[in-house]
């Protein structure tokens, strides 16, 4: 499991998912920091043809609940990122 965390003011973060993922691989991606992030996109390149399924946020804001973040989880097997929270 792995947690990326913006600890400042971010304007635009781009965040790419590992790219040689594993099944049940997690990461939490959240903005504890004072700031918040004004563009966030969230992506995953590898392996080829990999998809994300669920709601991707286009902002992270201030705080560090998992509610202003967002939780991917991998499977193999469908070659996709699953959003839990």
């Amino acid at each position: 499991s792995e947690m990326v965390l913006a600890t400042g003011g971010i304007t635009t973060w781009t965040v790419t998912l590992p790219t040689a993922p594993y099944t049940g691989q997690k990461v939490t991606i959240n903005c504890p920091g004072s700031a918040g992030v004004t563009t966030l996109t969230i992506t995953a390149t590898s392996p080829s043809g990999v998809a994300l399924v669920g709601t991707n946020p286009t902002s992270c804001t201030t705080g560090g609940a998992i509610a202003n973040g967002s939780s991917w989880t991998y499977s193999k097997s469908a070659n996709t990122w699953y959003r839990y929270q």
